[in-house]
Order: structure tokens, then C-alpha cells, then sequence
């Protein structure tokens, strides 16, 4: 007696060969990517080798060929993904290495700045600036030809008791660094607010600006401010807290010793102010402060 048959075996059906087409298309196309990628030939037909025989061996009646297909393809997938992303994470990381942040600069490799303060701005004649310095700040060599320095930051030859030097002083609504306070009751018999800086010869220009001190305790008196060479007066203005800054242009060619002098009554008065006083000179005004 014959038993019916239960239909065609496996290794004849259609189905095995349609699965093969298209793990053969899946292969192709996945060795076109990779080599897109720029993975070795070589790597690239062991990867598709393997899976091509994964597949083929699923389609083997064998469940132990069945089994080592399954192993094959994961086997090929995994190591495809290790390889496809090595590469990519090599030149992300070559993208983002090939540029380095650069350093702070050092501040000793700074070079030398030349710095003035001013009132106002210095005329395209006297456009060379007053004191060379380094970038912490000290004086390092003196500037060459003429130039403006600030009267403050040299060491007067004579002094009275009544000019303080100050960082900024106001007149009016304008204020003015590198500048002197006089603060003492002064006048000719008795002349505290004074100082005498030694130019000898060398200067040729005097600017400040003068008036009395917005900043004062009180508002009352009338100060004069008086600039002298030889301690002979050469130009005088007077000023009241309600006078604007005023500014004393004063040429000192040939002067030696230059002297600024103010007048002020008493302590009702308003203190005195000289504003960013500076000489235009071929070397200082005396030793730096």
C-alpha cells in the first residue's frame, strides 16, 4: 500500500531560490556600501562570502545547516556593523582632531605698550605718546624725540604742603585723570599750593585745565592759578566753582624750572583743581614717581 505523498520537499520548491535572489541583492548591495565606505576590498568579500553562506544554508533541509546559517549571518551583520562604524568614528575623530585650540598668550611675550592718559586729544604734531611701559605696568625705556608727559608721575625739585596728586579730579561736569587737588589756604606771601618740576630747557608746551574742584566740601572763593618759570609769573587765569574748565596752553620753551602755583582764601573756599596737567618735552620732567 502506498501512503500519500505529503507533498514536494523542500529542496524543490521555488522558495529556497527566491530567498537566495534576494539575500544575492541584500549582498551586492551591502558590498556597494561598504566599499562606498571606503572598507577594504578584501574585508568586504569575506563579509559578503560569509553571508551569502548563512543564507544558503538556511535553505538546507539539515536543521544543523539551518542553525550555522543563522550564526553566519549574525556573525557577518555584527562584524559588518563593527567595520562600517570604525572607520566613520577614525574620521570623525580626524575631522575634530585636525583643529587645536590655541593657548593664552603669555603675558611676559607681550610686547611693550606705550600708554598716556589726556584731557584732551594730542594734535597730529604731538601725537607721540608720554611713557613706555611694560604690559605689568613698570617703565621700561623712555620714549624717543619729543613727547607728553604727565606732570604727576614725575618727582617735583620743590613742593609746598597743599597740592595732593589725585587719580581723577572733576571741573564743572568734565573730569580729568593724573590731576592735583590743592587743598591748603595759599597765596603769594604764603604759597602752599605749589610745585616746581626741573624741565631744564627741554619742554617747550604746558597744558592743564583749571578750576575749582566739583567734588569740594564747600563752594564759595575765587582761585587763581598761576604758571611761572624762574618763579616769574607767565600766564594766570581765576576761576569759581561755577567757572567751566578752563585751559591754561602755556608755551615754556627754554623755561628751567617750571612752577604751577594756585591762590585760594581759606578753608570756606573750594579747593583748587589742576586737571591732567602735562609738559611737551624732549626728555622727563624729572625722576619717575
Amino acid at each position: 500500500m502506498t501512503s500519500p505523498s505529503s507533498g514536494p520537499a523542500p529542496s524543490s520548491g521555488p522558495a529556497r531560490w527566491i530567498l537566495l535572489a534576494l539575500g544575492v541583492v541584500a549582498d551586492v548591495s551591502a558590498v556597494v556600501a561598504l566599499l562606498g565606505q571606503g572598507i577594504k576590498p578584501v574585508l568586504v568579500v569575506a563579509l559578503a562570502v560569509a553571508l551569502l553562506a548563512g543564507i544558503g544554508a538556511l535553505l538546507l533541509p539539515n536543521k544543523l545547516f539551518k542553525a550555522g546559517g543563522v550564526l553566519l549571518i549574525v556573525a557577518s551583520l555584527v562584524v559588518g556593523v563593527f567595520v562600517v562604524g570604525t572607520p566613520l568614528g577614525d574620521a570623525a575623530s580626524g575631522r575634530s582632531g585636525g583643529t587645536t585650540a590655541s593657548s593664552a598668550p603669555d603675558s611676559s611675550q607681550q610686547p611693550t605698550t606705550t600708554v598716556t592718559t589726556t584731557a584732551e586729544p594730542i594734535s597730529s604734531s604731538t601725537s607721540t605718546l608720554g611713557t613706555t611701559q611694560s604690559a605689568a605696568g613698570q617703565p621700561t625705556s623712555k620714549a624717543s624725540g619729543p613727547t607728553w608727559y604727565v606732570l604727576t608721575a614725575h618727582q617735583p625739585v620743590a613742593f609746598g604742603n597743599g597740592h595732593n596728586s589725585v587719580n581723577t579730579i572733576t571741573i564743572g561736569a568734565q573730569s580729568y585723570p593724573d590731576s592735583i587737588r590743592a587743598t591748603y589756604p595759599s597765596s603769594a606771601a604764603d604759597p602752599n599750593n605749589r610745585r616746581t618740576w626741573l624741565t631744564g630747557g627741554n619742554c617747550t608746551k604746558l597744558s592743564a585745565w583749571v578750576g575749582k574742584d566739583a567734588g569740594s566740601p564747600r563752594t564759595s572763593g575765587t582761585g587763581r592759578f598761576v604758571v611761572q618759570a624762574e618763579e616769574a609769573e607767565m600766564a594766570a587765569v581765576e576761576a569759581t566753582i561755577s567757572t567751566p574748565a578752563q585751559h591754561m596752553d602755556v608755551d615754556i620753551t627754554g623755561v628751567v624750572r617750571l612752577t604751577l602755583f594756585d591762590t585760594r582764601g581759606g578753608s570756606a573756599d573750594a579747593y583748587n583743581a589742576w586737571g591732567t596737567p602735562r609738559v611737551f618735552c624732549s626728555t622727563p620732567p624729572g625722576k619717575s614717581r
